[in-house]
């Protein structure tokens, strides 16, 4: 485990099937190591079956900054990622079989939820459960998401779909992000979440509860939405061999893409550590 009884294992590094050092953790932060780079990591980690891959440098752009396209073909579906490492830049498309780019998709809503919106770090949190399909069983994850930056500060990955793979999560994130008193925790109202386990942390915390209305699963769309993005752009709803492969995946995408470099328009095209690193930035700047 990489999180285990509220702590986060320090003499762990995530390896690929080779024995090879992808992640190494430093001071309770998963980075790339150092001898990898992140176009290797991920012109490597296409996992899909029926997968070819082909990598062009495309001539510098403005700047002079050359731009690297990744397309990986499987069955009938091409998917383009161009990645401009320098300037953080990284935007995704899908083509059809002929070439011709499909129409994107926007999630819309006619409702706003207050807990939608917030204006600093640690002031909201979003909490949700989901399902990766593996030949050896279901493998759960639980996520929770503050919602000021769009970044998972805690997460936690199960066979077994109880409070425990919840309380792991939110210990988590309270390891790593100490909030202060006051802090908005919403999620659904599933059993684990509904706990007497999870209720007792939290308010242990001075942390208020929010809940979901009843059947009202737009409630928690910022949630669906992260996790429509680690199965849409990173897992392909493939089926894995193990739950161990499984494993690597989701926190190849958690710990080194999405938090990292996936960019957000609700951030303005900013990735959710860069985000932060901006309003942290900006309260020094004035405090200057």
């Amino acid at each position: 485990e990489l999180y285990k009884d509220g702590v986060l294992q320090t003499n762990d590094d995530l390896t690929d099937e080779n024995g090879a050092v992808l992640f190494t953790l430093n001071d309770g932060v998963y980075q790339f190591a150092a001898n990898l780079s992140e176009t290797r990591f991920w012109s490597e980690t296409c996992t899909m079956p029926g997968c070819n891959e082909q990598e062009i440098v495309l001539p510098g752009g403005q700047g002079g900054i050359q731009e690297t396209m990744v397309s990986y073909e499987y069955d009938d579906l091409y998917r383009l990622t161009e990645a401009n490492y320098d300037n953080g830049l990284y935007f995704h498309y899908e083509y059809d079989a002929v070439g011709n780019r499909l129409t994107e998709t926007t999630q819309t809503s006619s409702t706003s939820y207050a807990y939608d919106i917030a204006n600093r770090p640690n002031e909201k949190w979003v909490t949700d459960i989901t399902y990766i399909p593996t030949n050896e069983g279901w493998l759960y994850l639980a996520a929770v998401m503050d919602l000021f930056s769009r970044k998972i500060v805690g997460w936690s990955m199960s066979d077994s779909i109880d409070t425990d793979l919840v309380e792991n999560a939110l210990r988590m994130a309270l390891y790593q992000r100490e909030p202060e008193a006051g802090l908005l925790h919403h999620s659904d109202r599933g059993s684990q979440y509904t706990s007497h386990q999870i209720r007792k942390i939290l308010e242990a915390n001075k942390i208020q509860i929010s809940m979901s209305r009843k059947g009202e699963c737009h409630d928690n769309a910022v949630m669906e939405s992260f996790f429509g993005s680690l199965k849409c752009e990173w897992l392909g709803f493939q089926t894995y061999k193990t739950r161990a492969e499984a494993r690597q995946d989701v926190f190849a995408y958690i710990e080194g893409f999405y938090n990292k470099i996936r960019l957000h328009s609700t951030l303005g095209y900013y990735s959710p550590d860069k985000f932060e690193f901006q309003y942290y930035q900006s309260l020094n700047s004035v405090s200057i």
